[in-house]
């Protein structure tokens, strides 16, 4: 409470009804885009909507995607009663806005740099070319013993898959394509088990021993946390536990793979900016 007499409250809405009741004379809503849809019409706008005494809000945030927000925007953008603010990069540091772009997709850096109201509807990995991304004629990607293997599980039944990767330096074809840039260690599909029938773990597992049982260096696993939960078969244990009892004894494998998978916003961000980034570097 202010000395005025004025009142500052700060709620959370997850639960909307929790602003019904007294009189607002004000509301800066932060993450708008990421409020439930109907919060502002059914809730707030209300609550701003005393007779004689009218009521301001502010709603703040970074887009995401075209939603209700979006909605919003377009909605009130001739509106007399309203205005509307964007803050691009050239309020950020350039050196830091740089290193974003490097890091992000061009989508992901137009909305969290450029405040765009981008669409992320369609294929999850829009940026992938196959002109930029694979290799030209006559060229490969070829196995190098010197580097870990990456195994990346998917432990759907129908199909079964796992993609077999390796972290290696850029080929000159790609630096090419770079202008000449190196960033270093790129990612690189070498081998994929795809089971259309009949796939299980302990299938994929024997396929992967008979391909890559010759790798004498580190083996790294990566995929699905939820593989960590027990099967309903119930007797063998989880997904991941069949994978390191077929293992044992034939890779010197570790394990990364989180407890939780991240966001699926944040997984395909992350392929789509190495499959090209804002910048426009490949890998």
């Amino acid at each position: 409470k202010l000395f005025n007499g004025a009142t500052i409250e700060i709620l959370g809405l997850d639960k909307p009804e929790r602003i019904e009741g007294p009189h607002l004379d004000g509301f800066v809503g932060d993450e708008f885009g990421n409020f439930k849809s109907k919060v502002w019409g059914q809730n707030i706008r209300p609550a701003l909507s005393t007779k004689g005494r009218p009521g301001w809000a502010d709603l703040i945030g970074v887009p995401e995607g075209k939603n209700h927000y979006y909605n919003l925007v377009e909605d009130v953008k001739d509106k007399d009663d309203w205005d509307i603010f964007t803050w691009t990069t050239a309020e950020i540091n350039p050196e830091e806005a740089e290193k974003a772009r490097s890091d992000l997709d061009t989508l992901t850096y137009g909305q969290e740099y450029e405040g765009e109201f981008v669409s992320f509807k369609g294929m999850c990995y829009y940026a992938f070319n196959e002109k930029l991304n694979c290799p030209p004629e006559g060229e490969r990607i070829l196995y190098n013993p010197a580097y870990p293997l990456d195994l990346c599980f998917d432990f759907n039944r129908i199909p079964g898959n796992c993609v077999i990767s390796q972290e290696l330096p850029p080929p000159t074809w790609l630096i090419k394509r770079n202008q000449g840039m190196d960033n270093g260690l790129i990612s690189c599909a070498i081998d994929e088990v795809f089971l259309t029938q009949d796939s299980n773990t302990e299938k994929i597992c024997d396929i992967l021993k008979k391909r890559w049982g010759h790798h004498k260096g580190l083996v790294q696993l990566y995929g699905d946390a939820t593989g960590g939960a027990k099967l309903s078969s119930a007797v063998k244990g989880s997904d991941w536990d069949i994978i390191k009892a077929k293992f044992n004894g034939v890779f010197n494998y570790t394990s990364k793979v989180k407890k939780s998978n991240p966001r699926v916003r944040v997984r395909i961000n992350a392929v789509n900016s190495r499959l090209v980034a804002a910048d426009g570097y490949i890998g």
